[in-house]
């Protein structure tokens, strides 16, 4: 996914999208050996996301939510797959449950592009001022 989200960064789209591609088929190959693998259905659900197809990565997230509930990385991939749909303001909700309920690091959150139009949102500015008060900076 690395490699997809370097080009789509870079502006090479084409490019992006063969390796998302290519990731989504190596992810539908771990499933061969364990269909409950919540961590693979959530980078699935991240590929798919990167691709446009935000129906699938819908399901996808929702499958791996199923299977791990508590997951924070799996909350944040949730947050991140509707920040891509254009569902900001679940998405943020997505974060905050992610930070605050499950410690999800608030400096990954400010970093990732995205995330950028959750971080726009003042709903999030005010998330960022809990976190940064209960950490005590």
């Amino acid at each position: 996914m690395a490699l997809g989200d370097s080009y789509r960064f870079s502006g090479q789209q084409a490019k992006a999208v063969a390796a998302y591609q290519h990731a989504i088929e190596l992810a539908y190959k771990t499933f061969q050996l364990n269909s409950q693998n919540a961590e693979a259905w959530g980078y699935l659900a991240m590929c798919y996301a990167k691709t446009g197809n935000h129906a699938q990565a819908a399901q996808d997230i929702a499958r791996a939510r199923a299977i791990d509930g508590e997951s924070n990385e799996l909350m944040y991939e949730e947050a991140t797959v509707r920040a891509l749909a254009g569902r900001t303001k679940e998405a943020v909700a997505g974060v905050e449950q992610a930070a605050l309920r499950s410690g999800y690091p608030l400096k990954e959150i400010e970093g990732d592009p995205d995330l950028k139009s959750v971080r726009e949102t003042p709903e999030f500015a005010k998330l960022a001022a809990e976190i940064s008060s209960k950490l005590g900076k």
